[in-house]
């Protein structure tokens, strides 16, 4: 299971306060529920997985939905260049019905965009589970995050 109890029982047993919206609709994705949710469709995530041209070095991108990601900055800094392909991710724990930041395996470097840093909340696609609403720095604590400015804003 994505974003898997094992994950909710750590995070109950921290301080950090959370919600868990879940849906029905088996075939929701996490952002359509977002969506339906707030009407700040800044405070809904993505992720989108880098690595190198060598894989010897992968990183989750984690910004809002609707930004798009500075791809040149992100290769410039980190090495990682490449997108990893859509036939690529089901092999890759934690990217099932979407990709979930909660569950990637910790080769995985995260990086999480500063524009997030604004809100209260943001909301975070947890693949089949749903979506988990938590304050951008308990998130970036979970995730062991690194803060940087990926998009324009």
């Amino acid at each position: 299971m994505l974003a898997s109890n094992l994950f909710l029982n750590v995070l109950n047993n921290t301080p950090i306060s959370y919600r868990l919206h879940t849906s029905d609709d088996s075939q929701s994705s996490g952002v359509s529920l977002a969506e339906k949710l707030i009407s700040e469709p800044d405070r809904i995530t993505k992720t989108i997985l880098f690595r190198s041209k060598e894989r010897r070095r992968y990183i989750a991108v984690i910004t809002s939905a609707n930004k798009t990601v500075d791809v040149q900055y992100i290769s410039r800094t980190t090495s990682c260049d490449e997108v990893l392909p859509s036939e690529e991710l089901s092999g890759v724990p934690g990217c099932g019905n979407g990709i979930c930041p909660f569950d990637l395996p910790r080769f995985f470097q995260i990086m999480i965009d500063e524009s997030l840093i604004k809100f209260s909340t943001i909301l975070i696609e947890s693949g089949s589970m749903g979506v988990i609403e938590v304050k951008p720095f308990d998130f970036l604590f979970l995730v062991q995050g690194q803060l940087a400015r990926l998009t324009e804003w």
